[in-house]
């Protein structure tokens, strides 16, 4: 398989929110919206003969369930404590 380099732009957006359900457990649902598009690949290019899908940008969306646990010392500046955070995403 080759690499290829390419330009593109890209609008994103990755947002969470959280229900604390337990003392320091909090729950919550994830969304991820991404969007490639102008892209500009190398003349003559495996993306530029456009065969590979995606040579033309596109969407990529999900959504999925999130968990933290959180029982930090302090948030900006921890010395001693534990940090845990999981989101599994469904793409589409």
């Amino acid at each position: 398989m080759t690499e290829e380099t390419y330009e593109a732009k890209r609008i994103e957006f990755d947002n969470a929110f959280f229900m604390q359900f337990r003392p320091n457990m909090f729950l919550g649902v994830r969304y991820r919206f991404e969007n490639l598009f102008a892209l500009k690949p190398i003349p003559g290019g495996l993306l530029d003969e456009g065969a590979i899908t995606g040579a033309e940008g596109g969407i990529s969306s999900g959504i999925g369930l999130s968990l933290r646990l959180d029982n930090r010392d302090n948030i900006l500046n921890p010395q001693s404590s534990e940090y845990l955070a999981t989101s599994p995403l469904f793409l589409t």
